[in-house]
């Protein structure tokens, strides 16, 4: 997929946070890096959100920082207008039928 405006400002966020649990847990890039098997310089990457990893490889970093993984979906509520359309559609669909 391609990276697009959110998916780089989600992994900023994602980096954020993983910067903050590493310095909590009195690591540096270097020592994560060691434990995930890639250099400093990959960790500093993704930790600015210039990686966009997969939900394994963060689960493998939450690992090596000694955090846990949580992941949660929020579904937004519904569009008043929306539901009004799609309950006309449905009821024109029945009409037909």
């Amino acid at each position: 997929m391609p990276r697009t405006t959110s998916s780089i400002a989600y992994s900023e966020m994602i980096g954020a946070v993983l910067r903050a649990r590493r310095i909590e847990a009195g690591l540096t890039q270097a020592q994560v890096g060691e434990r995930l098997g890639v250099g400093q310089s990959y960790v500093n990457r993704m930790e600015t959100g210039r990686i966009n990893m997969t939900i394994g490889q963060l689960g493998r970093v939450c690992d090596a920082l000694g955090a846990t993984l949580r992941v949660r979906l929020d579904v937004p509520e519904r569009d008043p207008l929306l539901d009004r359309m799609l309950d006309g559609a449905h009821a024109t669909a029945g009409h037909r039928a």
